[in-house]
């Protein structure tokens, strides 16, 4: 095969990947913890999911590995009032508080290397 002929295949591949991720309407999950404050939620692991989440079987594993079943799961299909009153735009959502209310949050798959241990 010719150097341009390898070229425009290359290319012809990255461009179709592309085009399934826009038709999907998928995006990749946000991994990088971003600090907040939500004393109203009080201390511990909040897990904010849907049923018809992919990327939530993910988040849930990652959690599991690290705390069990010690972490709190909300679910949108049972409290969506809670979702928009606590600003929650996007599942999955994981947000790791200490007793003062300050902590990480995750919208998208946390790694579980990345999570605070118990």
């Amino acid at each position: 095969m010719s150097e341009p002929a390898l070229r425009v295949l290359i290319l012809g591949s990255i461009a179709a990947v592309f085009v399934v991720f826009l038709l999907n309407g998928r995006r990749v999950p946000t991994t990088r913890p971003v600090p907040i404050s939500r004393p109203d939620l009080g201390p511990g692991v909040h897990f904010f999911a849907s049923a018809t989440c992919r990327p939530c079987l993910a988040a849930r594993a990652a959690l599991e590995a690290v705390y069990g079943d010690e972490f709190n799961e909300i679910s949108y299909e049972t409290d969506p009032t809670r979702f928009g009153a606590l600003g929650i735009k996007s599942v999955p959502t994981v947000m790791a508080l200490g007793p003062t209310g300050k902590g990480l949050m995750w919208e998208g798959v946390p790694q579980a290397g990345d999570l605070p241990r118990p």
